[in-house]
């Protein structure tokens, strides 16, 4: 007797696009904004936020394209969640700092 597993669909190539632009978004943003951290004084401690700010953008990414593949089975939810979901991931974590 066989265990019945339920089978989820792969990510579609929608899916891997949004995932991709939302990963080579997060590096171009890093690259630039280590370019322009010249601040004198400042500029060591802005080259750890953009780091931080990159980890937490791209743990949203890796956390969205877990959510999606695991938890939903429609493309177009889907594509809505990995849109979506790092943006309000990152303004969650800002106004849940704020609300601290």
């Amino acid at each position: 007797m066989t265990a019945v597993t339920r089978t989820r669909p792969p990510l579609s190539t929608s899916n891997r696009v949004i995932l991709g632009l939302h990963g080579a978004a997060a590096l171009a943003f890093t690259v630039v904004g280590l370019i322009q951290a010249h601040d004198p004084g400042w500029a060591n401690l802005q080259r750890i936020v953009i780091l931080f700010m990159f980890a937490l953008w791209a743990g949203g990414i890796v956390l969205m394209g877990v959510i999606a593949r695991v938890a939903m089975s429609n493309n177009l939810g889907r594509n809505v969640l990995l849109l979506a979901g790092p943006f309000i991931g990152l303004a969650a974590l800002v106004m849940r700092s704020y609300m601290a």
